[in-house]
């Protein structure tokens, strides 16, 4: 009997218009990734709607969102709907991004971006992320960061040796890098003869010394796949001063766990080896470094790193500088401002200086 009252109960409470639209929305959403991720048909197409019957829609749309109403009605603790709106609309975004065409990209990105923002924003304010809040168990803490970091940067350095050994990686850039690591194992210096179709110092075109810390591993393994690999490597060793950050500032495992997550899919970070290396790959780390040596008050380390970063490429001193602005404008502690941008415009100037007497300018 007690069953009965819970369940008409639980009816009661899931037959406003609120949760109709709730269930009604999700199964629209739901029907519309499954149909156009598996239609080879082009959404923007009007032959897309006109080869489906819209009844036939509206009638499967309707049938979902019952078999939604009916898992809320058993499960609605574990937020079963909440989790397959969330699911879904990333999925539908991802498809529709995917599909769409020059001239309506930038309003979809757009698009996307706000539809995307109030369902996560419903879905928070629903309690679907509390959990988030809680540790993992002391003896498993780190394992799932580990996971994750470890999987991707497999995956981008297997993406990255295919691309040479199936010859896609061209000659213009990896083709560059490849000449001049041979020449520093031979001679040690960052020779190229491929790079302005002649002799010349690979620094006389962009002055990145970073390499260098790289070189020591391809002594080892004086392979093309050795910079393909270390390159992923660099990449997502970033992930070790987000969690020192994290830990630094009382986040919580989870939380953590999936600020790793986007660190590793962000499509800037994911997709920008494809078209092989470059020293570019140093950038995001070390300016995590930086970062995370300044949140915890450890200037000499902090300043280390800012040199570093300067070492990728004679441009980089302009992430040294709105690094510098963001500390005068937030947190006013002027010295440490002002040392960090007189620093790098120093830098720059003596680079750029010696680029223009020595190298291509």
């Amino acid at each position: 009997m007690k069953d009965g009252q819970d369940v008409r109960k639980r009816i009661k409470e899931i037959s406003d218009i609120g949760s109709a639209v709730k269930f009604l929305f999700t199964a629209f959403v739901l029907v519309s990734f499954f149909t156009l991720g598996f239609s080879t048909a082009n959404y923007t197409d009007i032959s897309f709607s006109q080869g489906r019957s819209v009844v036939l829609y509206l009638v499967i749309t309707a049938l979902v969102g019952i078999a939604l109403a009916v898992s809320e009605l058993f499960w609605g603790k574990r937020k079963p709907v909440e989790w397959t709106l969330f699911a879904s609309s990333v999925a539908l975004s991802l498809v529709l991004v995917d599909c769409a065409d020059s001239e309506t990209q930038y309003h979809l990105y757009a698009a996307v971006m706000i539809v995307m923002a109030v369902i996560i924003n419903y879905i928070a304010h629903s309690g679907c992320f509390d959990g988030l809040g809680e540790n993992f168990d002391k003896r498993t803490k780190w394992v799932p960061v580990a996971v994750i970091a470890l999987a991707v940067c497999a995956i981008v350095a297997a993406i990255g040796v295919l691309r040479y050994v199936t010859y896609a990686a061209p000659n213009f850039d990896f083709g560059i890098w490849c000449n001049m690591f041979h020449n520093m194992k031979e001679t040690g210096l960052p020779n190229t003869t491929c790079e302005r179709d002649g002799f010349l110092s690979h620094f006389a075109v962009h002055f990145s010394p970073i390499y260098y810390v790289m070189f020591p591993f391809y002594l080892i393994f004086p392979r093309p796949e050795t910079l393909q690999i270390l390159q992923a490597v660099i990449l997502y060793s970033g992930v070790i001063p987000l969690c020192i950050m994290a830990k630094h500032k009382g986040v919580a495992d989870r939380v953590t766990a999936v600020f790793v997550f986007i660190y590793a899919f962000y499509p800037a970070i994911a997709t920008g080896t494809f078209y092989d290396l470059h020293e570019n790959c140093f950038l995001v780390p070390l300016l995590m470094w930086c970062f995370c040596f300044y949140e915890k008050a450890k200037y000499l380390p902090m300043g280390l790193f800012a040199f570093l970063t300067l070492l990728v490429k004679e441009d980089a001193f302009v992430y040294i500088l709105v690094f510098a602005l963001y500390i005068f404008l937030s947190k006013g502690k002027k010295r440490v401002a002002f040392s960090l941008a007189l620093g790098a415009l120093v830098y720059f100037s003596v680079v750029s200086g010696l680029m223009k007497a020595y190298g291509n300018g």
